[in-house]
């Protein structure tokens, strides 16, 4: 079992470019969690708006407005020869407006017999790869 934590810290600025006054500020903590063959991710991402003098975008920031929002994710990869095939299961809440959205998703990746050379090594998709698929890294290696 192998796990990835992950956070981030972020300010968006309006469009005059003024930084003491963002148009808003998000926090975000994420973990992934290698489970044998499946992946369970879990995150968390607040968000906070404030006030805005545009007349488009005032009725919905009246109140510095704030959005907190929590997902769950489990997925599993299989190998079919040199294809690869991908399962996803997710759901996500938004706290705020008591909502909730569910999701099931089936990937199927383009790999033409190069296996994992073509994702980079920032790329999500290849998080786990040395661990979770050691016979790939052959291929991984030497870029074919």
């Amino acid at each position: 079992m192998d796990t990835l934590f992950l956070s981030n810290i972020g300010a968006v600025s309006r469009q005059d470019y003024r930084v003491y006054t963002p148009d808003h500020l998000k926090v975000s903590f994420d973990i992934k969690q290698l489970i044998g063959d499946y992946q369970l991710n879990a995150g968390y991402r607040f968000q906070k708006f404030y006030k805005d003098k545009n007349k488009y975008v005032q009725f919905a920031r009246k109140n510095n407005f704030k959005r907190r929002t929590v997902t769950l994710e489990l997925s599993k990869k299989r190998w079919l020869g040199d294809h690869l095939f991908e399962f996803t299961l997710g759901t996500q809440r938004q706290v705020e407006f008591k909502k909730s959205m569910f999701s099931l998703s089936f990937t199927y990746h383009f790999t033409h017999n190069r296996y994992y050379s073509d994702f980079s090594p920032r790329d999500s998709e290849s998080e786990f790869v040395d661990i979770a698929y050691p016979q790939t890294q052959q291929w991984k290696d030497c870029g074919e």
